[in-house]
């Protein structure tokens, strides 16, 4: 049994925490420039930013931590030419109409 402190769990779970928070975050921010509350914003930008830099900084030691994994998986993919699959259709496709949508929302109001 091994009681020591498990660098690539602790980095998976923060990286999950600081996901799940940005989208709350970015709605609280949206909520309080809606409202006009200059310090609601300010709050939620602030914590949305932090979140959003934690993200990234736990999002490279996750890569880095799994890169052997990430290589097999990328060569199996290679193999499979999985890349060209459905799923990775449906995906660009919600990728580029969450994109659109985001970008033309600035345009909106």
């Amino acid at each position: 049994m091994n009681t020591g402190f498990n660098k690539r769990g602790f980095v998976s779970m923060l990286a999950a925490l600081s996901f799940l928070t940005l989208p709350v975050t970015g709605l609280l921010m949206h909520k309080a420039r809606e409202g006009a509350d200059v310090f609601g914003n300010h709050l939620w930008m602030g914590a949305h930013n932090i979140f959003a830099v934690l993200f990234l900084v736990t999002a490279v030691f996750h890569i880095q931590y799994n890169w052997a994994v990430l290589l097999v998986y990328m060569k199996k993919g290679e193999q499979k030419l999985t890349w060209l699959s459905r799923e990775t259709g449906a995906a660009l496709g919600v990728f580029v109409v969450v994109i659109l949508l985001t970008v033309s929302h600035a345009y909106w109001g």
